[in-house]
């Protein structure tokens, strides 16, 4: 079993995954407040520990199709198309209430989805928003905002819990895959 832990993609091992997802910080860490987004200190870190999760769940996933894939040309392939359908089932370009029954039943694996529930919980609850119509200005609470998106259906901490058990199931696959699944260094790339 040892050897199978000790096994990677690529040459790099399974433990060098945390010091990559660690890497996005110091570029995530300004974009937070030239975006405008909420300066209170619970909120930031709150929003950084979603990106960071978010993040994470990327690269475990890369690791997972990168293992069990042959060659660079189709797991490239793949990783992209898997993170395109996580992409379009999060429900930030396709409102989730206008999706089709299958891609609605892929919203709920999708990582990105959320990521993007947790952003907009920790973002828009109790603000108060100023909405101009014509001469008049109506103070509207943000959290109109997320449901009207329909992102408002669970609470804050099961989108931190889904995005640890989707991380630790991409984990468990890219374990499986290196374990099982031949794996060859020196491939014709």
């Amino acid at each position: 079993m040892r050897d199978y832990i000790g096994r990677s993609v690529g040459g790099r091992r399974p433990s060098a995954l945390y010091g990559r997802a660690a890497t996005g910080s110091p570029y995530a860490l300004p974009i937070y407040w030239l975006a405008g987004l909420n300066g209170a200190p619970d909120r930031f870190l709150l929003n950084f520990l979603l990106v960071w999760l978010m993040v994470y769940c990327s690269r475990c996933m890369a690791l997972f199709v990168a293992a069990s894939l042959p060659t660079l040309q189709t797991s490239a392939f793949m990783g992209n198309a898997l993170f395109t359908i996580f992409y379009l089932t999060g429900g930030f370009v396709i409102n989730l209430e206008n999706m089709w029954l299958v891609a609605s039943w892929l919203s709920h694996a999708s990582f990105m989805r959320w990521g993007f529930q947790g952003m907009l919980l920790v973002q828009f609850n109790g603000n108060m928003y100023p909405v101009s119509l014509g001469n008049i200005t109506l103070d509207i609470d943000g959290i109109h905002v997320v449901e009207a998106m329909k992102m408002n259906q669970h609470p804050l901490y099961s989108c931190y819990l889904v995005l640890l058990a989707v991380c630790l199931g991409f984990m468990l696959l890219y374990y499986l895959s290196l374990k099982f699944i031949k794996q060859r260094s020196g491939q014709d790339w």
